[in-house]
């Protein structure tokens, strides 16, 4: 998670603060482990293009079943029933892109119950970031509110950036 300076003093105040940008780092996972050459690469990235359609189609039918766990999550654990709802998701074309990286952005508005009885409009919005360095297919995912598309897209190029510069050999 990221706290901003204004958050961190707020907390140190005691009082209440957003905590909603995070930044994750993990080794690819699935068909991805499968990917060892350029060429591989390369045909997955066309592929990841051609299938952003296909993402939020697949994204918009796991919108129930997401509700769901959510809240037996917080029922299970809480003993509350949560009430929230998810919809809404959009896919972003890719908006950044190499030989060795592509990224792109994706939203998802959740509907919460507040403390008053209201439901509350949440929106988070994540950019995910795939680089190859042989033989590995690294993922960056930075995630933040609704206002922080713009904010994800840079934070990911300059952490793509970072990530490719402190491994040159990797990269090529």
């Amino acid at each position: 998670m990221l706290i901003s300076h204004e958050d961190a003093q707020r907390f140190r105040a005691g009082q209440e603060f957003a905590c909603n940008r995070a930044l994750v780092f993990s080794g690819a996972h699935g068909s991805l482990e499968e990917v060892k050459t350029d060429t591989q690469f390369a045909r997955l990235k066309t592929a990841a293009a051609n299938r952003q359609t296909q993402l939020r189609d697949r994204l918009r039918a796991g919108e129930k079943k997401m509700e769901s766990t959510v809240n037996d999550a917080v029922k299970r654990e809480l003993d509350v029933n949560a009430g929230i709802t998810v919809g809404n998701s959009t896919v972003y074309p890719i908006h950044d892109e190499s030989a060795r990286h592509w990224a792109f952005s994706m939203s998802m508005t959740q509907q919460v119950p507040n403390g008053t009885g209201h439901r509350e409009r949440v929106v988070n919005v994540v950019t995910q970031s795939y680089l190859f360095f042989r033989p590995k297919v690294l993922q960056l995912t930075v995630s933040g509110g609704e206002v922080d598309l713009a904010w994800t897209r840079q934070v990911a190029r300059e952490w793509t950036a970072q990530v490719s510069a402190a491994n040159p050999l990797g990269s090529r």
